[in-house]
């Protein structure tokens, strides 16, 4: 007989399933960057990319970078914001606006940081509806027409 010793089962990580796509920042900027494809009729549409994050020279928290880019067809991809974070753990994540991840791994110096999802909510909220996104999206949509 094969003991079992994990305090888990399939439904409980299906449970689990469910709860994240409500709950983790991933599943919510997927959300935002499929908002803004059907806003636009597919013209200008977000791309979510992760990729391992290191920073040089000291020893850092977060392990992963999530770039949140703007993509237009034909065009290159211009990215908005970086969120920091750590595979295995929900929360906190740091975001950073406007920085390319070169220039993260000198030195993070995130704008937001979130210790819970109502945190990162507000954080969200404030870029995605701020008036410098909302000028980069009508000027990268008026370019996709136009190409």
């Amino acid at each position: 007989m094969t003991m079992d010793l994990w305090n888990f089962n399939k439904a409980t990580l299906q449970q689990s399933l469910q709860k994240s796509n409500e709950e983790l920042p991933d599943s919510i900027l997927k959300e935002q960057a499929e908002a803004l494809g059907k806003k636009t009729d597919g013209l200008v549409y977000g791309k979510i990319s992760n990729m391992k994050y290191e920073l040089k020279n000291r020893k850092e928290k977060y392990t992963m970078a999530t770039m949140f880019d703007i993509v237009v067809p034909k065009l290159e991809a211009y990215t908005l914001f970086i969120m920091f974070s750590r595979p295995e753990k929900s929360y906190p994540v740091a975001i950073t606006v406007g920085r390319s991840i070169t220039e993260e791994t000198d030195k993070l110096i995130p704008q937001y940081v979130c210790r819970n999802k109502e945190d990162f909510m507000v954080a969200l909220k404030e870029i995605l509806s701020s008036e410098e996104v909302t000028n980069t999206i009508e000027t990268l949509y008026l370019k996709a027409l136009k190409s």
